[in-house]
């Protein structure tokens, strides 16, 4: 078994493509999945693009929630 991996610039083909690759006798089509990130990988992208609040103390942070 052969693999082709296409990279497609003009997703409006993407129908007619199909179509025609599923007409042929011997190819199929197997959706790629996307990778879900782990819950630590979010987190370090929130650390990166600055989407985290920084408290002194325990004291701040209840105070800021209203405990």
């Amino acid at each position: 078994m052969s693999t082709i991996v296409l990279d497609i610039k003009d997703s409006t083909i993407i129908p007619s493509l199909k179509k025609i690759l599923s007409r042929l006798d011997g190819v199929s089509i197997i959706p790629q999945k996307k990778k879900r990130k782990s819950g630590i990988e979010l987190a370090r992208e929130d650390v990166v693009n600055g989407r985290v609040t920084e408290y002194n103390s325990v004291e701040e942070l209840f105070d800021k929630l209203g405990i």
